[in-house]
């Protein structure tokens, strides 16, 4: 990777744990809740979580950050960098040779803000209880 890629790379790695840090904080009033598995992620580059997997028993859901602005221009290119997807516990099963389930095994939307998404993520934390 050139230099000029590698300061790209830092520059949006730092947009997502940017966008994901109020998911984050969030988030983090869930850990004490002995119903929920959560499990963040780090980003290699920014060594900073940009995704979280939580656990509530019967649902997976997986609330990820992406670059909203061009790295090099900040021309937005994605307005709706915050994607959740949920899935039922063993609601899929794998053809063998086949590591991904097909995408109707899950639910996936996209949101333009951190308070939308994490409506819609409690919205089915409470569902699934």
């Amino acid at each position: 990777m050139s230099s000029s890629e590698n300061n790209l790379a830092i520059v949006a790695a730092a947009e997502r744990a940017s966008i994901f840090k109020p998911i984050e904080d969030r988030l983090l009033s869930l850990q004490n809740d002995k119903r929920l598995g959560l499990s963040f992620e780090k980003n290699t580059i920014s060594n900073k979580n940009d995704s979280v997997t939580i656990n509530t028993g019967a649902l997976k859901i997986s609330v990820r950050a992406f670059v909203s602005k061009h790295p090099n221009t900040g021309a937005v290119i994605n307005p709706l960098p915050i994607s959740v997807a949920i899935w039922k516990e063993q609601d899929f099963q794998l053809n063998e040779g086949c590591e991904t389930p097909q995408e109707k095994a899950f639910n996936t939307r996209d949101f333009s803000s951190y308070d939308d998404a994490l409506s819609y993520v409690f919205k089915e934390i409470e569902r699934s209880s």
